[in-house]
């Protein structure tokens, strides 16, 4: 019986050149290293109420994103969708998050900090594994109007028959389905269905094919929505192979919650669409051209994908007192990186190289910077534009002031704007405060926030605004208001 509570300690008939343009094909070979048996797979088991499972998911495609492992990984999102919901009874969940590897080879329950690196030895243990010796080819072509020619085959080069079974699942790249995570980030790889889910008997050196034009509209999730709106771009068909031989798993390691596992032997995926690259690095910071950046400031910068796929960016760090620099760091995940005390007054110079999984490249621009001849104390200035004391706004218009009375009164949303400025290191960051709660904060000009939180009839609040500067420095302004709705 699967638990619905969260386990957390345990845890694409034109011209064949623009056709070929719509089609992709790969061969689960093309994917393996030396290091490794084979391509390896694994299964994601969520649900969208499940406030760790995003924790899972993240660190399950960060290491998807390195590239340091071939291996794909499909997310089977529960009650949503027929297809995952059988596959997830397949495993006998015991409790979300849980990922199977490689069939259930390596199972791991929960959502926890430490994910990534289980999932890294769990992949490391599955590219170990003595496996058979047959090999995915496959091959997928988008025809327009949620139609794909899926072709696929699996060639036995054992000296003995092959018995196997082969999933061939149709995901999103992201969902669209509205199969978000507690954190508001759509589900990656999410089942659709499946294009084939056979068994498969192979003769020695001989091979098995199949071929089917999947058409979105005539699959549905089982709650009464198909999928006739999926996009070029944002697909990706996978192919796993079972082996017949059946092993004794537990989806609650080390004994509970038992199911039958056949551990994977090869998989392939393809990703239908021409690649886009991400967009081009922005907002460094420091900023471009600073003079007087603290020693020890961190760098930060923010990258983003093709708006039509939003597939995760990481980043190669070039960094140094060179032009051009070298290569400080590569495969950063995160948006910020530490570099250590750096030298006073010195210019360096560095710049953000952007890639994802697909293997598509975007290089920044070179910034500059300067670092501090001495340690900036000077705190930055900070004014709230709007509201102003003794106003009254309605809807976030401009404000008119009131004669008889200092305090300020809103009415509905308002906009509160802020003029900050720092003439030694700049401005790194503004934060926005209501009653003593951070509500938000920004890192560019304009220097905005969008109060929109209902409020009591004629509620005393306080506004307040903190600025940071480069070096850390920080000055704040406070604002009382009466706000209504």
């Amino acid at each position: 019986m699967k638990k619905t509570t969260l386990i957390i300690m345990s845890a694409i008939l034109m011209t064949s050149a623009f056709l070929a343009s719509l089609s992709a094909s790969t061969s689960s070979t093309m994917a393996q290293t030396k290091a490794f048996t084979h391509t390896m797979f694994a299964e994601l088991g969520t649900e969208l109420s499940c406030s760790n499972c995003h924790i899972a998911r993240e660190a399950l495609h960060k290491v998807y994103t390195s590239n340091d492992y071939p291996f794909y990984y499909v997310t089977l999102v529960d009650f949503v969708d027929t297809a995952a919901i059988d596959r997830i009874d397949e495993y006998n969940l015991y409790g979300y998050p849980t990922v199977w590897l490689d069939g259930g080879y390596r199972v791991e329950v929960g959502g926890l900090p430490e994910d990534e690196a289980y999932y890294r030895q769990d992949l490391t243990d599955c590219g170990a594994r003595a496996v058979s010796n047959i090999d995915v080819n496959l091959t997928a072509t988008w025809l327009g109007n949620a139609q794909i020619d899926i072709d696929v085959n699996v060639l036995n080069y054992e000296r003995y028959s092959y018995n196997g079974h082969i999933h061939v699942y149709v995901t999103e790249v992201e969902s669209t389905m509205g199969w978000n995570d507690t954190v508001g980030h759509p589900y990656t790889f999410p089942l659709l269905d499946y294009a084939f889910n056979q068994n498969v008997s192979i003769a020695s050196n001989g091979t098995w094919a199949g071929s089917l034009i999947w058409d979105g509209h005539d699959h549905n999730d089982g709650q009464g929505n198909d999928f006739g709106n999926i996009q070029f771009g944002n697909l990706e068909v996978i192919a796993a192979v079972f082996n017949s031989e059946i092993h004794q798993g537990f989806s609650d390691p080390p004994s509970g919650n038992p199911f039958d596992a056949y551990y994977v032997d090869d998989a392939a995926g393809v990703w239908l669409g021409t690649p886009h690259p991400p967009a081009v690095p922005t907002n460094p910071k420091p900023v471009d051209g600073a003079t007087n950046v603290d020693v020890s400031k961190d760098l930060s910068w923010t990258n983003s994908a093709h708006e039509d796929i939003g597939e995760d960016v990481y980043s190669d760090l070039y960094f140094g007192i060179t032009n051009p620099p070298s290569l400080f760091k590569a495969n950063i995940f995160e948006m910020k990186y530490d570099v250590g005390i750096m030298q006073f007054h010195t210019k360096y110079y560095w710049k953000i190289v952007a890639h994802d999984n697909h293997g598509q490249v975007t290089e920044g621009p070179i910034w500059s910077f300067t670092s501090a001849s001495v340690p900036d104390i000077t705190p930055p200035t900070v004014t709230i534009e709007k509201p102003k004391s003794g106003y009254f706004y309605i809807q976030d218009n401009d404000g008119k002031q009131r004669l008889l009375s200092k305090n300020t009164l809103i009415i509905g949303k308002i906009t509160i704007e802020v003029d900050a400025t720092d003439t030694e290191s700049g401005i790194d960051r503004i934060s926005f405060f209501i009653d003593g709660e951070q509500q938000g904060e920004v890192t560019t000009a304009p220097y905005t926030f969008v109060w929109s939180r209902f409020s009591l009839p004629f509620t005393s609040h306080m506004i307040r605004v903190v600025a940071y500067d480069e070096a850390g420095n920080n000055a704040r302004q406070d604002i009382n208001a009466l706000k209504f709705l």
